[in-house]
């Protein structure tokens, strides 16, 4: 068997977009999700992130949608971006690794998936 680890935050548009295409992974490919706080790794090199610059921002936005449109996912950006995703991010740390893809795919929806009703970093 085949391993991999796949590094991911939901504030990231890529992670929607891979999540979506694991079905497409080879079925001897065993994958090891890690949660990651991708603001902290910028931080950490001093960077800013996409979305953070406005020419850069316009630009993801709409090759994000592109590539959706492309493998006929439904998408729409957050009204709010970036956002906080550490409640997502814990609640995937927090149902364990049997529980972690469960996890990814409820919190995928309530991130990018248009059909979803309230963001998930806003408090209920």
């Amino acid at each position: 068997m085949t391993k991999a680890k796949w590094y991911f935050d939901f504030l990231s548009p890529f992670a929607y977009l891979q999540l979506a295409r694991f079905q497409k992974l080879p079925p001897n490919l065993e994958v090891t999700t890690v949660p990651v706080v991708f603001g902290a790794i910028l931080k950490h090199w001093g960077q800013l992130g996409p979305a953070e610059i406005p020419p850069k921002r316009r630009f993801v936005y709409r090759f994000f949608q592109w590539k959706a449109d492309q493998l006929g996912l439904p998408f729409a950006m957050p009204q709010m971006h970036p956002f906080n995703p550490l409640p997502a991010l814990r609640l995937c740390v927090a149902a364990g690794a049997q529980n972690l893809w469960a996890c990814c795919e409820v919190a995928k929806c309530g991130v990018f998936y248009h059909q979803c009703t309230r963001q998930i970093s806003v408090p209920a």
